[in-house]
């Protein structure tokens, strides 16, 4: 196969939280948020050599949800080119790979995301789904939601700041 550069984690401007896990022991029992929780989050913006491979999956859903460049990701049995203004859920426990494109590699939002709900989100289509800017399409509002929930964890991991965030998911989700 093509020899290529791979680069886990370090872009310059990247963002990413990973919720300790006895964090995410607490929000599993918080009745309010334990349907659907945020476990991981970041943005890598023209994250060059971008590469990831689960070959058993992910415990949870993953959101990659791309703002510019395009990237490929493999689920399943199938390849998916994935190009500005569009994401992708890959369902838990899915074998996949995903990596940026070599000559324009994409800035992208991604969610690593848990729950009895989360499922259900990742039941869409396994193909990338575009949101085609316009008046309608509401991307700024999209990423000032990425922005919050940044902030928030920003200050640490109290249960309403831990709430709060998590409701904001279903917002994000939903739009």
């Amino acid at each position: 196969k093509n020899k290529q550069m791979k680069k886990q984690e370090g872009f310059p401007g990247q963002l990413s939280y990973v919720i300790p896990d006895k964090i995410l022991e607490m929000v599993a029992r918080n009745l309010l948020i334990s349907d659907l929780y945020i476990t991981d989050i970041g943005y890598y913006p023209h994250a060059r050599h971008h590469f990831r491979e689960r070959k058993v999956g992910a415990p949870q859903a993953i959101l990659i949800y791309s703002i510019e460049g395009k990237g490929v990701i493999s689920a399943g049995n199938s390849e998916h080119e994935v190009l500005a203004d569009h994401f992708f859920i890959i369902p838990p426990g899915m074998p996949h790979a995903y990596y940026a494109d070599k000559e324009n590699p994409w800035s992208i939002y991604w969610i690593h995301f848990a729950g009895p709900k989360a499922k259900l989100f990742s039941r869409a289509a396994l193909q990338p789904i575009l949101i085609e800017r316009g008046k309608t399409s509401r991307t700024n509002a999209r990423l000032e939601l990425f922005d919050e929930i940044f902030k928030n964890f920003d200050r640490g991991y109290s249960i309403e700041t831990l709430e709060y965030a998590n409701l904001c998911l279903n917002h994000l989700l939903a739009s």
